[in-house]
């Protein structure tokens, strides 16, 4: 198992949103992308914009079967210090640029999510659209069928997809915690400068 990374002070401040943060959590704030989220204290935290955090977001990604493209456009990643089942459950945030920013784009990346995770092993349960952060947002419940280690897995993910900022934001919850709730309660967006 990795251990936990340490973090360049400029990459990872504190979050400067007026709400504290949930007792035992550690916060993670991404001023380039303009986002922040917080985690529990005992999660394995990686940032990947240091090259050890690439070499270490590298091998979760590998150890979680999540698909090769998600290193590109993963801002961060963490995952529980415990497996289930031979699982850790993990959180993903991803970053992609959208050319104008414009929320009607939505649909149209939410359908092509769709059609590209038909081949990843996903299988949507339910769906719905709606705001987060004000911001149109689409949320997906699934499951997720891969093999990891050699064994065959079924796990829990939820997708949240959001447009602000001139970005897309992704949210990947794999497997299962009791603090995925707290964990997107915490998902803030920054004010670019």
């Amino acid at each position: 198992s990795a251990s936990p990374t340490t973090v360049p002070p400029a990459t990872v401040a504190p979050t400067t949103t007026t709400t504290s943060l949930p007792p035992g959590f550690v916060a993670f704030t991404d001023a380039t992308d303009l986002f922040a989220v917080a985690v529990p204290g005992g999660w394995t935290q990686v940032n990947p914009s240091t090259a050890t955090g690439q070499q270490q977001l590298q091998q979760l990604l590998n150890a979680s079967g999540a698909a090769e493209s998600a290193l590109a456009t993963t801002k961060f990643f963490a995952e529980t210090p415990t497996a289930v089942n031979g699982y850790h459950a993990n959180v993903a945030v991803t970053v992609e640029a959208v050319p104008g920013g414009s929320e009607s784009l939505l649909p149209d990346i939410v359908s092509g999510f769709e059609q590209g995770t038909k081949g990843e092993g996903v299988t949507i349960t339910s769906s719905s659209t709606g705001t987060m952060l004000g911001h149109a947002a689409w949320h997906a419940n699934a499951t997720i069928s891969a093999v990891v280690k050699g064994r065959h897995i079924v796990e829990a993910a939820e997708f949240h997809l959001l447009i602000a900022n001139n970005n897309l934001y992704s949210l990947t919850f794999t497997g299962t915690s009791p603090d995925f709730a707290t964990i997107i309660s915490t998902f803030t967006l920054l004010s670019p400068n």
